[in-house]
């Protein structure tokens, strides 16, 4: 039940890509990236019954699976991680695909000034929450902006879509010569914190 669900998600994506105008292996591209993250999360949750979908075992597999579509490189930061959190079964396929379009966005948008740049994804466990960075070099044309959805693509427009209502918000904003996505992730969507 919960794949077919999952599936008919991944249909609409697809149907609205297809009017997109963007290009047919840019296109196959994204739509491989979600259905890697949709596997992602069904595999997690098929471990074994009733098994916990941890946030740092979800996002490490997320970023694995972009590495095979890019060959830009993707800096992960877990330096950061003081703690284990549960996120919601019943919303980590959302989740996964929030955190997957976020990341397609930085490396579709990727403008490379320098020899080292890349993407750098980092996150940080606060008491009750997460902050999820993704950071690629790059300029907002200037009339971007997130919260009315000026100047969004489709990417940002289907992370905004899918992303769960409760307990997680999304920005985007410039930092000097980088754009920095941040999603900060809380209850319900997360449901177990343990700190080590």
């Amino acid at each position: 039940h919960r794949i077919k669900n999952h599936l008919q998600g991944l249909i609409g994506l697809l149907k609205h890509r297809k009017n997109s105008g963007i290009d047919h292996n840019q296109a196959l591209n994204e739509a491989l990236s979600q259905i890697d993250s949709i596997a992602v999360v069904s595999g997690l949750q098929a471990n074994r019954s009733g098994a916990k979908i941890h946030f740092r075992q979800m996002l490490k597999a997320i970023l694995r699976s972009a590495e095979g579509i890019t060959d830009i490189t993707v800096a992960f930061n877990d330096d950061l991680e003081e703690g284990m959190c549960e996120v919601d079964r019943e919303k980590a396929v959302a989740l996964s695909l929030v955190i997957n379009e976020l990341l397609m966005n930085a490396i579709k948008h990727f403008q490379q000034q320098d020899k080292g740049d890349m993407i750098r994804v980092s996150h940080q466990h606060r008491r009750d929450k997460i902050i999820l960075l993704i950071t690629n070099p790059g300029i907002l044309p200037d009339e971007f902006d997130y919260t009315t959805g000026i100047g969004c693509g489709t990417g940002l427009e289907l992370a905004a879509a899918m992303l769960p209502s409760h307990g997680a918000k999304l920005k985007l904003f410039q930092k000097e010569d980088e754009v920095v996505a941040e999603l900060v992730i809380g209850p319900p969507l997360l449901k177990e914190f343990k700190h080590y």
